[in-house]
């Protein structure tokens, strides 16, 4: 008998040892589940201190958050003896195990809803606002989602799983930040790109943070007790913010869903950089394919504007040689071949000039120029275009402006004509005005070209500087035209200082362009006013320079021709005999070295591009051999980098394809009165 008590003693002291000692969180409880004992191991689960006090189990247990009593498991055993009319209660942590299952919930579930509802065409906001819901679907009451302004979300977007509350949170959302808001701020999270957890928005505090009897009164319909606002982030920068927010009626955040809400904005922040990425590529799609339509319409516009004047060209080039013809319709078909070849080789200029716009290459040359012989010379050019026209063309001057300004003459020219041109185009009857005046407030001159003409729509006015466009395709067939004008022209103007724009147009109406440049004055002499008052209102004739006679001018010159082209060797040698020159000819650059090692020549007229040897070779074996005399170039390429090519070889001087007889004729005089007596040791080189 002894030995079974003190066998039950052993036994009893053994189990307390058990009890105190193990890592198991245990609780000895009476049969109606009154707390007697527990060991240290269930003190730390359940965050207990001080006496039992005889708790009953049911509401010790109801003093736990709700997050941390849904992860305890109980097991409730008989105790052995010596306590064997006790409970044995053992309480399992499932905290890993429930941890794991949301996680893979969450993984399984609503990030593959936030995939599913994704739509890779949809613009930032629609992201957003799908997000939103998947949100408050899984894990919040209400969720708010603001992104930066240059997203297109504005001031959020937001959700709320009872919509009939969703006015009072945007009416929230549209209030101004308060005191409330800085502490559970979605701006709070912008700023500062870390995250904010509020377990448990406690009355008291809600109380002491809304600011406002109104924002209490919002927060308090919307409800909020448990919030957590987690950035939104891409390659390291906070992009924006998302909002979780439960109500009352709902259980506490924890720490598992402060990870899943990050890992919710993670994935919205891949999926808004790839909705973004795809309108991107959406709007460079769209931007190729409207480039390569305008250059498909410009190179069929161009075919139309080089082959109507070619086809010009050719047909009256074959009225000439025909002989049932008198004297007068001969002289009227060879001026038209003269006006279409001088509209084809505009054309060429233009689409030249793009080229260079395109690769920054536009050179200038600033130099005086005569105001007064500029708007001359644009009234002689508009003069020609309103033959045949009802259409009145004046020029005015308004305030005082200088007599002689410095700018570049050839681009100022070039974009009045080309404004003015397109006035005169699209204006059947009326009248097109050039106004120029001097700004007040730095030295610049003002040119507005006004017409009466068919207008310009707001849609049409958005792509009317863009190269290789026009208004309306119609148009094209109608007036014709590059649709390379207008670009070009403002290129031009920005590169003289100032700027080309539309003032106004009225469909039906007429326009008005207005083109600025800088000019600084180049005299202090008197201004002077509208140039049609000085000229009494008279039509100034346009005089044929080609009508001068240069006979003689070049008389007893030898001059050395290589060409590779019969044609241009004919009209050359045509031209210089016609002002007393003895022509030479020679069919490439090995031709031109052998005849020049034999004689020397007062001028070696010699083209580029040739076969056997090329310009460029021959020239520099001249010079490596003594030739002294003048080497000039005469090329269809008339781009800065062949002058350059040409003269680095050898040549003097550089005159570019298509050339008309009296400026031939001209240069030559030039190059060769300069080189008697500059011509030592160094070339003249100037750049035409």
């Amino acid at each position: 008998m002894s030995g079974q008590f003190q066998l039950s003693e052993i036994e009893a002291e053994m189990w307390k040892y058990i009890f105190f000692a193990t890592h198991v969180p245990i609780l000895i409880t009476t049969l109606d589940e009154r707390v007697l004992q527990m060991n240290d191991s269930a003190r730390d689960l359940l965050s207990f201190e001080g006496d039992i006090g005889y708790h009953k189990l049911e509401g010790l247990l109801a003093r736990l958050k709700p997050s941390l009593r849904q992860m305890i498991r109980l097991q409730k055993v008989l105790a052995p003896a010596p306590y064997s009319d006790h409970l044995l209660v053992y309480l399992q942590n499932t905290r890993e195990n429930y941890y794991a299952e949301r996680l893979l919930t969450f993984y399984a579930t609503t990030l593959k809803s936030l995939d599913r509802n994704f739509d890779l065409t949809a613009c930032a906001n629609q992201v957003a606002s799908g997000a939103a819901m998947v949100a408050i679907e899984s894990m919040a009451d209400w969720c708010r989602i603001d992104l930066r302004e240059d997203l297109g979300v504005g001031k959020g977007t937001v959700a709320h799983n009872d919509e009939s509350l969703l006015p009072y949170l945007k009416e929230l959302q549209d209030l101004p930040a308060s005191s409330f808001d800085e502490v559970l701020s979605p701006m709070r999270v912008l700023r500062s790109g870390a995250a904010v957890f509020q377990e448990d928005v406690a009355h008291e505090l809600f109380l002491l943070l809304s600011g406002s009897p109104q924002i209490y009164d919002l927060y308090t319909k919307v409800g909020l007790r448990s919030y957590i606002c987690v950035p939104i982030k891409q390659n390291g920068d906070t992009i924006g913010s998302m909002t979780w927010a439960r109500g009352p009626s709902n259980a506490h955040f924890d720490a598992v869903d402060m990870m899943m809400a990050e890992e919710f904005a993670n994935k919205l922040a891949v999926n808004l950089e790839r909705a973004l990425l795809y309108k991107n590529l959406a709007e460079m799609k769209d931007a190729a394919e409207a480039a390569n339509r305008a250059k498909t319409n410009f190179i069929a516009n161009v075919s139309h504007e080089i082959r109507t004047p070619l086809g010009a060209i050719i047909g009256f080039s074959d009225l000439l040689t025909g002989s049932a013809s008198t004297l007068l319709e001969r002289q009227e078909w060879a001026s038209k071949v003269r006006t279409n070849s001088n509209y084809l080789l505009r054309i060429i200029d233009d689409i030249l000039d793009i080229s260079k716009v395109e690769a920054g290459k536009v050179e200038l040359e600033i130099t005086e120029i005569d105001l007064r012989e500029l708007l001359r010379e644009m009234k002689l050019f508009a003069d020609s275009r309103v033959e045949n026209k009802d259409v009145q063309f004046k020029v005015a001057i308004q305030g005082p402006s200088p007599r002689f300004i410095k700018s570049d003459p050839t681009r100022l020219s070039q974009v009045l004509s080309n404004l003015i041109g397109n006035a005169i185009k699209f204006t059947s009857s009326g009248f097109v005005t050039l106004t120029v005046s001097k700004l007040e407030t730095h030295e610049s001159l003002s040119f507005e070209i006004a017409d009466s003409g068919i207008g310009i729509s707001s849609a049409q006015a958005e792509i009317l500087f863009q190269p290789f466009t026009q208004a309306d395709a119609s148009h094209t067939r109608q007036f014709g035209g590059t649709g390379l004008g207008l670009a070009l022209s403002r290129t031009l103007a920005r590169r003289l200082g100032g700027d080309l724009v539309l003032m106004e147009s009225e469909l039906g109406r007429g326009s008005t362009f207005l083109v600025t440049i800088e000019s600084v004055s180049a005299d202090d002499g008197p201004s002077f006013t509208d140039l049609l008052e000085q000229e009494g209102e008279r039509r100034v004739q346009v005089l044929d320079v080609t009508a001068i006679s240069f006979s003689d001018t070049l008389k007893g010159r030898e001059i050395l021709l290589v060409e590779d082209s019969t044609d241009i060797q004919v009209l050359i040698k045509r031209f210089l005999e016609g002002a007393g020159a003895v022509i030479s000819i020679a069919h490439n650059g090995e031709e031109c070295v052998q005849m020049a090692s034999q004689k020397t020549f007062d001028v070696i007229l010699m083209d580029v591009q040739m076969p056997v040897k090329d310009g460029c070779q021959a020239a520099s074996e001249l010079r490596a051999s003594g030739y002294s005399n003048l080497i000039v170039a005469l090329t269809a390429n008339a781009m800065k980098e062949e002058r350059e090519r040409c003269l680095a070889a050898g040549y003097d001087a550089h005159l570019s394809k298509p050339i008309r007889r009296h400026d031939l004729i001209q240069k030559l005089m030039g190059f060769l009165g300069e080189s008697k007596n500059a011509r030592t040791s160094e070339s003249l080189r100037p750049d035409f």
